[in-house]
């Protein structure tokens, strides 16, 4: 067999491998395993080390994603002794870390662009249903291809092996240290290192330092004992002053010292350094419309079928009965923003109010969930502008749509401003195009245009009667008069929408009976004459609902912020909501989890009585916290009586779930003991909490209320019978960490509570005691006191 060496390191080597009977060319990796494997009596471990690698191989097999090695198959081949892993071969990758030697050091533009490929592989690979946490992520295991692709490969595979055939954990790789986070440094009597999706981020965050200056994180750093302490005493190293400020946040989001701290990846894919480069910002000059050479969507209705007239071609698109994916996502923290252009300048006739209007408008799209933005104080054509592109300008990724009102005198394709001054509505749709505002990039864009004739008070130019294109897909104009014998096209629409018959009506729907109210003919193209007329232009490529509340097809924009929902949004949700299982935003929190972290402790009541399955309970967000660990980070006392009260008759079931820990293995109580929560912990302590549980650094709710100078809440828990010789990982006591950290109020309730002077006299970590800690860290008002 044909083998080319491509790489080798401590653990195995990498070939280009001819593979199977077709001979496909793979990239094949050998990782020898531990050599006390190979002893007799081995073979129990051996056994474990494959189950390990079957299960492991099913996940990584199925990963798809453009910035993660293509893994073909894994296995332990028992007479090689190694772990063969077979993969697709790249075509001429390179290092990260050759790359960015090669230039010493990378600009800011290509830092951006590798870093976002890095964010959306971690974002994909942390997002699975069951993540994959990397282990190992350093500028090695990242791969630049041609055309700068990014793809990350080796995921740690020898950590992992050896973690699962070795007897003491602390042997094992951890990978390399300059990348490694702060909870990874544990000590040699300790478990398993604590990998997490938060350790990977960390990684991800010296991944961009040694892009920055092409040296690792603490490369002045002889050893792994010189790392830590300086991870301990500084943390991260910092970005030098001439990075961007955006570059510098997204960098220190990544390197928090905390786990829980950190940003998650999905999280940082909406940061600005990643999303304006995706959408590819706002500062682009606007295009000037072409309004000859262009193709225009023309809608006609009948019925339950949209004819679309592309040219001379027609095709007919059923609008009933579509897949959920032929909707726009909405938002469920904004259903969209309405801007309402008004210009009321001249002489009306008494039959027509166009404040009327404007209030009915305002009205009826508030009741819809849109903001609304007014415009209606005789604007000049500069103030309309302005208005326009402070909308523009703004952030709108949690608006699901746009609609915009323009009621004023001229042809429906222009318009005239208080000031006499022509506004092109074409001017102003273009504004909305991707490159100017990228943040309703693929959400609709809806215009009402309603104008009347010219009056002849008016001392201005008369306006031509013209026509335009559609500048891109997601956009409707609908164009009509003030006049006609049913109302105006706002009236006539806004009457419309509020019927129940068309309530769950699409938009071209809603729009197509407005037209036939207002008694128009045929609908035409652009180019014909507007005057009491009605007309509409279309590039939609989903349904639209204005009235989505009543529609049974509208889907949740599951991942918009729910700390941005008000109450009564949550409390509509915790009514309609079927799937109370279904999962929301960044940290896939269900609705019962959202309403115990806000307190809500009615809609927590009401979610648990309409589920009879207790499952929901337990279901646990990406951090791992329960509802009821949120209930009690939080502190809120009522909302864990409600659980209480549904648990009370399974004693079995409430001690599992009050004891359930997150990826940190921090219970509820332990939670609420770093967070201070005083008010939770007897409700706790009723609900069979164990308090001496002890969390990946072992440390108990009394070490981390020690830890932190949380005196109140110490003392509850000694109260209630925490165990004080409890050590953690480092083998320190509450005592050590509350005199390490100079908390002398903790110390005064130790001098009431313990009166065993060998308990005083225990030591922990660098094998100091407690007073011998408060003297090394400086803290002499603690040492005198001891």
């Amino acid at each position: 067999m044909v083998r080319e060496l491509l790489s080798r390191g401590d653990r195995g080597e990498t070939y280009a491998e001819a593979v199977g009977e077709a001979e496909q060319l793979q990239a094949v990796k050998q990782i020898r395993l531990p050599w006390h494997l190979v002893e007799a009596g081995a073979h129990d471990k051996l056994e474990t080390l494959t189950k390990a690698c079957d299960k492991e191989a099913k996940k990584l097999c199925a990963l798809d994603h453009k910035n993660v090695v293509k893994f073909k198959r894994i296995m332990v081949d028992k007479e090689q002794m190694c772990v063969t892993v077979q993969m697709s071969l790249l075509s001429g990758p390179v290092t990260l870390e050759r790359h960015i030697t090669a230039q010493q050091g990378l600009p800011e533009k290509s830092i951006c662009n590798l870093t976002r490929q890095i964010c959306d592989a971690l974002s994909y690979l942390h997002g699975l249903n069951d993540p994959v946490i990397h282990r190992n992520i350093n500028c090695k295991t990242v791969l630049v291809c041609p055309g700068d692709r990014i793809v990350i490969v080796n995921f740690g595979l020898a950590i992992q092996i050896l973690q699962t055939v070795t007897e003491h954990p602390s042997t094992g790789e951890r990978g390399d240290p300059h990348f490694m986070a702060p909870e990874m440094f544990l000590s040699s009597e300790t478990e398993d290192p604590p990998y997490s999706c938060a350790s990977d981020v960390w990684a991800f965050g010296c991944v961009i330092y040694q892009m920055v200056i092409a040296k690792r994180p603490y490369w002045e750093c002889k050893n792994m004992l010189a790392i830590v302490r300086r991870v301990e005493r500084q943390g991260a190293p910092v970005l030098p002053e001439s990075c961007s400020a955006n570059l510098k946040d997204f960098y220190n989001k990544c390197t928090e010292k905390q786990p829980s701290d950190r940003m998650l990846a999905i999280e940082l894919m909406k940061h600005p350094l990643i999303y304006d480069q995706e959408q590819g910002g706002l500062t682009c000059k606007v295009p000037a419309f072409e309004t000859e050479g262009q193709e225009e969507h023309e809608l006609q209705f009948d019925g339950a079928h949209s004819h679309v007239r592309i040219g001379e071609e027609q095709v007919v698109a059923s609008t009933s009965n579509k897949p959920e994916s032929d909707i726009y996502a909405e938002s469920i923290t904004a259903k969209g923003l309405c801007l309402v252009i008004s210009v009321e300048t001249y002489n009306r006739s008494s039959s027509h109010n166009q404040q009327k209007e404007v209030k009915i408008i305002t009205d009826t799209f508030e009741n819809l969930g849109f903001t609304i933005q007014p415009c209606t104080s005789k604007p000049t054509s500069a103030d309309i502008f302005a208005a326009v592109n402070k909308i523009v300008r703004s952030d709108l990724r949690d608006m699901g749509s746009f609609v915009c009102f323009i009621i004023g005198h001229g042809t429906g394709a222009s318009f005239f401003a208080s000031d006499g001054e022509e506004v092109e509505v074409r001017d102003i749709v273009a504004r909305f195009r991707v490159n100017q505002c990228s943040f309703l990039k693929g959400k609709p864009k809806i215009f009402f245009v309603q104008t009347e004739q010219q009056p002849e008070t008016l001392n201005a130019c008369p306006l031509e009667e013209t026509s335009f294109k559609l500048p891109e897909k997601d956009f409707l104009l609908c164009r009509g008069g003030s006049l006609g014998e049913n109302g105006s096209l706002a009236e006539v629409l806004c009457s419309v929408v509020q019927e129940e018959k068309f309530s769950k009506e699409h938009i071209v729907n809603v729009v197509a009976e407005v037209n036939r109210r207002l008694g128009m003919p045929e609908m035409k193209g652009g180019s014909e004459k507007f005057g009491t007329e009605a007309s509409a232009v279309t590039s939609l490529t989903k349904k639209f609902f204005l009235n989505s509340a009543a529609s049974d097809d509208v889907q949740i924009f599951s991942s918009a912020s729910p700390d941005k929902w008000s109450d009564a949004q949550l409390a509509a949700l915790c009514r309609s909501q079927e799937n109370t299982a279904h999962k929301f935003g960044t940290l896939n929190q269900t609705l019962l989890t959202i309403a115990s972290a806000r307190g809500k402790h009615d809609l927590v009541l009401s979610l648990l009585n309409r589920n009879s399955d207790t499952s929901l309970v337990s279901v646990q967000d990406v951090m791992g916290r329960t509802a009821i660990s949120w209930a009690a980070l939080k502190g809120h006392k009522e909302v864990l009586i409600a659980f209480e009260k549904i648990l009370t008759n399974n004693a079995s079931t409430m001690t599992t779930e009050v004891n359930r820990e997150n990826n940190l293995r921090q219970t509820p109580l332990i939670l609420a003991a770093i967070n201070d929560q005083k008010s939770v912990l007897e409700q706790l302590i009723k609900m069979q909490a164990d308090i001496d549980c002890q969390d990946v650094f072992k440390y108990s709710a009394a070490v981390h209320a020690a830890k932190k100078g949380h005196a109140g809440t110490f003392k509850m828990l000694c109260d209630f019978g925490a165990n004080l010789w409890l050590k953690d990982c480092f083998g320190n006591t509450p005592l050590i960490w509350a005199a390490r950290c100079g908390h002398i109020e903790v110390i005064e309730i130790f001098g009431e509570l313990m009166k065993d002077a060998n308990y005083w006299r225990l030591t922990g970590e660098r094998n100091m005691n407690a007073y011998q800690w408060a003297k090394f860290s400086g803290h002499l008002n603690c040492s005198r006191l001891m």
